[in-house]
């Protein structure tokens, strides 16, 4: 494949060219030729808008997708660039937004790159050269693949670990050559001779032989290798390297995350500023910082865990009240399993329907005691228990909706009571959820009334159901709660 300016010069801004073709991307020969599928070195835009057009240059300072680097952008006689690569054939594929009437075979056209992405890609491309010849040359560690990112760079190394140690060795050496200014050249190799005489570090990477001509990217005294991107034409204009994150991936390879050049900088801005933000709410300087999260995240834990107790007893006070108002004791337990439905209703504004639960749970203990209630029970009023406000009020993810959903139906299969218990605000843009604990006969049988008048399915377990009432102005969702309570009200009488 024959190079394009850019790959001659990767500070070539924009070049005057000649249209070889143009073919909208709309016909159907773009199908036949299989252009526009994804496929090595084919572009990434299945489908392209409406207007677009593949264009063909006789030569582009845009360089198209390969070896790790994302393709160029830029314009085409002022019309953006989506994507640049190679077809099938070798040859270089702008594809543009639209096509104007000027843009046609043989017209003279001009080529513009984004120098702002281009740089950074240059940047970003030799810096990842410089580390993986580092570390294959330091610790003999090779490079099997790497990313060029919109917002950071990785590197695949093939070993299942490295030691913050040996990163730190590679990016200290990475960052004294960039000092030290070390030159970056690019040559093409093309006869045997010349190929036979390239040093055996570079020949034993695997070569493409096949090829009539090779381009190499030399790192002077560093590294030599294939490339076909864009690079700085010295070391020194990428400015610094940082690693910044490492991962172990399919326990035979090491993920590491780098910045270089521009893109460090502005991280660093970035860190700065987020330094002194939490300078600010800590209270502390930035020596103290993790000393100081540490000691809130303790802290925090220790309030949670003391406010679940707390909330569990508050719970507790609440069932024993709730259930007295409806002549309820645990002295005659027994008696009240031969009595009519009778109906429990409660509502708290800061709770969730894990403090919901927990009331629940306490209500038909007290109705029905560990002695008479079937031996499940305890499992699922302890799993229910637990399922308590967090300190921000809402229930703990996954967990606590699974302990919600897991309502104390088997102690309802021997219970007396409804329980519609329900939380939230209702005071302006309502989030009110509810909570229907009863025998499974009649959470079974008028679940669907219910649902019909909230207006919104909702589920559970048998002998539960719950669910959530639409959001609603203020007081219109705290009459809809009203008229649930009347629906089952009446059911009950």
């Amino acid at each position: 494949m024959a190079l394009v300016a850019c790959q001659k010069d990767s500070y070539a801004r924009a070049l005057r060219t000649t249209v070889k073709s143009v073919l909208d991307a709309a016909s159907p020969d773009v199908k036949a030729s299989g252009i526009n599928l994804r496929d090595s070195g084919l572009s990434t835009i299945d489908k392209p808008p409406a207007g677009a057009s593949y264009v063909v240059l006789s030569d582009t300072v845009l360089f198209p997708e390969g070896g790790g680097q994302p393709a160029d952008r830029g314009t085409v006689h002022g019309v953006e660039v989506l994507d640049v690569f190679r077809n099938k054939a070798g040859d270089v594929v702008q594809l543009l937004a639209t096509t104007p009437s000027e843009v046609v075979a043989g017209a003279e056209v001009e080529v513009v790159v984004d120098w702002d992405r281009r740089f950074d890609h240059m940047q970003q491309h030799t810096a990842q050269h410089l580390l993986s010849a580092l570390a294959s040359s330091t610790f003999n560690i090779n490079t099997l693949s790497w990313q060029l990112g919109k917002d950071y760079c990785t590197i695949d190394f093939n070993v299942p670990d490295i030691d913050q140690a040996q990163l730190d060795e590679v990016e200290n050496r990475a960052n004294q050559a960039i000092r030290e200014s070390k030159p970056v050249h690019y040559k093409v190799v093309s006869s045997e001779e010349e190929k036979a005489s390239l040093p055996e570090t570079v020949r034993s990477r695997g070569l493409p032989l096949h090829l009539p001509a090779i381009r190499l990217v030399e790192i002077d005294g560093v590294d030599m290798n294939t490339c076909c991107g864009t690079h700085v034409r010295n070391l020194s204009q990428i400015q610094m390297i940082k690693f910044t994150a490492k991962e172990t991936r399919k326990s035979t390879m090491t993920r590491v995350t780098f910045l270089a050049g521009s893109r460090l900088s502005r991280a660093v801005s970035e860190w700065s500023v987020r330094e002194r933000q939490l300078n600010d709410s800590l209270h502390t300087q930035p020596s103290q910082h993790v000393t100081t999260t540490v000691r809130m995240a303790a802290d925090i834990k220790a309030f949670s865990q003391q406010q679940r107790s707390l909330m569990k007893e508050l719970a507790g006070f609440i069932a024993r009240d709730l259930f007295a108002s409806v002549g309820g004791s645990s002295e005659n337990s027994a008696e009240q399993q031969q009595q009519p439905l009778r109906f429990i209703e409660y509502h708290r504004e800061d709770a969730d329907l894990g403090f919901l639960q927990t009331v629940a749970s306490a209500i038909l203990e007290l109705e029905t005691p560990p002695s008479t209630t079937p031996t499940t029970t305890t499992t699922t009023t302890t799993t229910i228990t637990t399922a308590t406000p967090t300190p921000s009020g809402k229930a703990k993810g996954k967990a606590n909706k699974s302990n919600a959903s897991a309502a104390p139906s088997t102690a309802a299969d021997v219970s007396r009571l409804v329980l519609f218990l329900t939380c939230g605000s209702g005071s302006s843009e309502a989030n009110l959820q509810f909570l229907i604990v009863g025998p499974r006969a009649f959470v079974q049988q008028h679940s669907a009334a219910v649902a019909a008048t909230v207006g919104q399915k909702g589920g559970g377990r048998p002998g539960t159901y719950q669910g959530k009432f639409p959001a609603a102005a203020a007081g219109a969702a705290m009459a809809l709660r009203q008229q649930v309570a009347s629906l089952l009200n009446s059911f009950i009488h």
